[in-house]
């Protein structure tokens, strides 16, 4: 009885040890499941520290999300502003999706184009000489416009080409050429002929006047600035292919002031690049001085310049080259000259054939008569 209960005993505490192992088993496991979750739980954590630490020593990096949060910033700060941003740069989309915005945006520009003009005095032109100014240096109140003409364009490039669109770019290209400023008028001067093109069988967005102004900013451009005459040529001709025949029926390719003014727009500019093409500086030179004479400058019918007044602008990209071409024809032509005769070939006075031409002649203040050249003694 002893033994059995002994061995009763001994089942049962190995019974109640099973038991206890048992228990100590699963703790185990558990506690090894614990500590593997935390183990990989730090292992992350420890990985995501090192990788802020990368990124934190990384200056790409630093520096592209400086500028990510300093262009949200700029965002907010615009959209509450009145000065809109370059939709080509991502600045600002409120021009293009709100018609209102572009109108307000093109009233304001048309204001600040006139007290500019009105703080711009006009040079005037002496019946002798003309105007030699040839930069195309711009001031801050030009490049404000200049920049807001840019962000009507960009906004209105996205919509269906309407009559304020054909305002907006007509007034843009004409500004711009009273500049010389090419950077615009070329952009702007290409984009409506393509309004044209791509709408001509529903409607002419241009008017006769328009386009024929419109293309002779472009050959001037390209015979004065770019030095392309046939380019100018090609123009002309495939445009108005009658242009000849109206420069010979107003007599002929002669340049004088009473030919000029029964020219039309294109008859003028095509005369202008003949005598460009074949040398006949002292005609280019009359057409440059007609163009900036009172007669046709005060008539404005661009809203800040005459059409004229923009043509002899783009000319001037080559007054500078003209003159000395005629200076140099003049020096291997000529001994003696009056003052004046000399002053009517080149356009230019006297102190100013000097100083910005730099030429080498003497003037005798008692005949006022210039010297070219000596004559060789025998």
């Amino acid at each position: 009885m002893e033994s059995r209960r002994s061995r009763g005993n001994y089942s049962g505490n190995r019974g109640r040890r099973g038991g206890r192992g048992n228990s100590n088993r699963h703790g185990s496991t558990r506690q090894h499941h614990e500590t593997s979750v935390w183990t990989s739980s730090s292992t992350l954590s420890a990985s995501s520290i090192t990788d802020n630490a990368d990124i934190l020593h990384n200056k790409e990096i630093l520096e592209k999300r400086r500028q990510k949060f300093e262009n949200d910033s700029k965002n907010i700060e615009r959209q509450k502003s009145s000065e809109y941003g370059l939709i080509s740069r991502g600045e600002d989309m409120r021009l293009r999706d709100n018609a209102d915005d572009r109108h307000k945006l093109f009233e304001t520009t048309l204001s600040q184009m006139k007290a500019q003009r009105a703080q711009t005095p006009k040079i005037p032109t002496s019946k002798s000489t003309i105007t030699t100014t040839t930069t195309t240096t711009t001031t801050t109140a030009e490049d404000k416009i200049l920049m807001s003409f840019r962000k009507l364009r960009e906004s209105l490039l996205s919509v269906q080409p309407d009559n304020f669109t054909k305002t907006v770019f007509l007034t843009s290209a004409r500004f711009s050429v009273s500049l010389g400023h090419h950077q615009s008028y070329i952009p702007c001067i290409n984009q409506l002929i393509q309004f044209d093109k791509e709408h001509e069988h529903h409607f002419k967005l241009l008017s006769r006047d328009e386009s024929e102004e419109m293309l002779c900013y472009l050959a001037l451009h390209m015979a004065h600035f770019k030095k392309d005459q046939e380019g100018a040529f090609a123009v002309l001709l495939y445009n108005f292919p009658d242009v000849c025949d109206s420069v010979v029926a107003h007599g002929g390719f002669g340049v004088d002031e009473k030919s000029l003014q029964g020219m039309d727009c294109c008859s003028v500019v095509f005369l202008c690049v003949y005598c460009l093409t074949i040398g006949d500086y002292c005609g280019w030179l009359r057409i440059l001085k007609f163009l900036e004479s009172d007669s046709v400058s005060s008539d404005t019918v661009t809203g800040y310049e005459s059409v004229y007044s923009n043509f002899a602008r783009l000319m001037r990209f080559r007054y500078d080259e003209v003159v000395r071409s005629l200076i140099k024809g003049i020096g291997s032509s000529y001994f003696v000259l009056g003052k004046s005769v000399l002053e009517e070939f080149t356009g230019v006075c006297w102190d100013k054939l000097v100083s910005q031409f730099d030429v080498g002649w003497s003037l005798n203040d008692s005949t006022n008569t210039v010297t070219i050249r000596q004559r060789r003694k025998k």
